[in-house]
């Protein structure tokens, strides 16, 4: 009886079984990809109305207690130990939330004696009176300390401006107080300087 040579396994049946796995996915594919399509040609359509919309605007609006009054009655030779003080009330009556920001606009300061002139800004109590007056005050932070001249290049319109109040949209109030003296500097003799605040309101965005 003759032996049997032994037989070599093969490979062929598991690259099959491989070819056929593809194989299965990419039909799955493309049959995924035929039933969207037909999904997208359907034309059930339903359709709702909304009717009846309107819009309103709310308002900003800034009053100050100085009567249109400058803050520091103009005055001539100071000196640098002779500090001047004033107060003012800024009112906000606007319906909507905003934002209060102080600055000094361009062309606003004149002169030369604002790079001489230190100014301190406090930020507080609504009870501010007005001009020299500012009885009932009481600050809640100090929103600058530097000169008039620098304040005028550093806050220069809304974006950039000095505070943080922010009133909510009811009628509310707030203080500032402005504290001045000239520098002790030789250079301030025989200058002046005429600056003008100003207070802008913004609607807070949502």
């Amino acid at each position: 009886m003759s032996a049997v040579a032994p037989r070599r396994p093969t490979v062929a049946p598991r690259r099959r079984t491989v070819a056929a796995v593809v194989a299965a996915l990419t039909v799955g594919f493309l049959l995924a990809a035929g039933i969207v399509w037909q999904t997208s040609r359907a034309t059930l359509q339903y359709s709702a109305e909304n009717p009846g919309n309107s819009w309103s605007t709310g308002a900003v609006e800034l009053t100050d207690n100085a009567a249109g009054t400058a803050l520091f009655v103009p005055s001539v030779n100071v000196r640098p130990d002779d500090p001047a003080t004033g107060c003012i009330t800024v009112n906000y009556r606007g319906t909507v939330a905003a934002a209060v920001r102080l600055y000094v606009g361009p062309g606003a300061l004149t002169g030369t004696l604002g790079r001489y002139v230190d100014l301190t800004v406090e930020q507080g109590s609504a009870s501010a009176g007005s001009g020299p007056s500012c009885a009932g005050f009481t600050p809640s932070s100090t929103i600058w300390h530097g000169t008039v001249a620098d304040f005028a290049a550093t806050h220069s319109n809304f974006a950039h401006g000095a505070g943080t109040w922010a009133p909510t949209g009811a009628t509310q109030s707030e203080g500032y107080r402005f504290t001045v003296h000239v520098v002790d500097d030789n250079r301030a003799q025989n200058a002046s300087a005429t600056v003008t605040f100003t207070w802008e309101a913004q609607a807070a965005l949502s």
